[in-house]
């Protein structure tokens, strides 16, 4: 999902379907669960999943909704999203894991689908003009799957992040990506008072990636073919102009990586080609 949002990012345990098995490293038991032994190993499976061999980018394409909602309101849908990214992970001698991860995504008018440059916002009447995302991310994963970010976050955050145990339940195997972050708000002297907001700001990223143990059986070797859940709970964007309005939005999204861009759906890839030309074959 969102690199903004994963930025500014936060943590929940993965849902347990009916039936489902917990499965260790090298499909050793973990924690006292049953073990599963044909599946890799957690990073390794994460690897696998969200990326492509040979270190090669995993592509994404993503797709959901954007929702609001002030603390004592029923949640309001404020946008379509659409984006995709490219995921480079390589699993390291040592069991670690180094990912970097870059994408572009848009919110959208969720009847027209088109870019919302322009915006009315539904919980306050207020004129905003959204800003659309775009950035990279860069973690380390450890052994034990805890991610560490590569560059330096801002003074006083605090950040937690690691891989999921994987479940299986039949054919289906998945393994999760949950990052959490607070710190403090820091905007610029002159901000508008409306963007200020709260003095901190959380953000919760839940990234759930799915494929079929006969696509794994094929080997590390192979393309993996893999969809993919993401939630988010996080602080209202500077740009929505909330204030100190208590509350906060949240993600709703899915995707399916692709072997090649030529299966990114085409208004996506007009898109992009028009905000910012060159970037899809810069980074594929």
């Amino acid at each position: 999902m969102s690199n903004e949002t994963r930025r500014r990012v936060l943590q929940a345990a993965a849902a347990i379907a009916a039936g489902s098995t917990v499965a260790g490293e090298g499909g050793a038991a973990s924690r006292g669960k049953p073990a599963t032994a044909s599946l890799p190993g957690r990073n390794d499976l994460f690897v696998r999943l969200r990326g492509a061999p040979n270190g090669q980018p995993g592509i994404w394409w993503f797709s959901g909704s954007l929702w609001g909602k002030r603390s004592l309101d029923a949640a309001k849908l404020l946008f379509a999203v659409e984006g995709c990214s490219f995921n480079r992970l390589v699993l390291q001698p040592d069991g670690s894991v180094e990912m970097n991860m870059i994408e572009i995504g848009f919110w959208l008018d969720p009847a027209t689908r088109q870019p919302a440059d322009s915006w009315t916002n539904p919980m306050n009447g207020l004129p905003c003009a959204p800003v659309h995302f775009m950035g990279p991310q860069s973690l380390r994963f450890d052994a034990a799957g805890v991610a560490t970010p590569n560059n330096p976050v801002p003074p006083g955050t605090q950040f937690d992040g690691y891989i999921t145990e994987p479940l299986t339940s039949g054919d289906l195997v998945w393994v999760g990506e949950n990052l959490i972050v607070k710190g403090p708000a820091r905007p610029p002297a002159g901000t508008d008072p409306l963007q200020s907001g709260m003095p901190v700001f959380t953000a919760t990223s839940l990234d759930t990636y799915q494929a079929s143990r006969v696509d794994l059986a094929a080997g590390p070797d192979r393309w993996t073919p893999a969809s993919r859940s993401y939630q988010t709970l996080g602080s209202w964007y500077p740009w929505m102009r909330m204030g100190h309005e208590s509350g906060g939005i949240s993600f709703q999204m899915i995707g399916r990586k692709l072997r090649t861009l030529d299966e990114l759906p085409a208004a996506l890839r007009s898109l992009v080609d028009a905000r910012q030309p060159g970037w899809l074959e810069k980074h594929k």
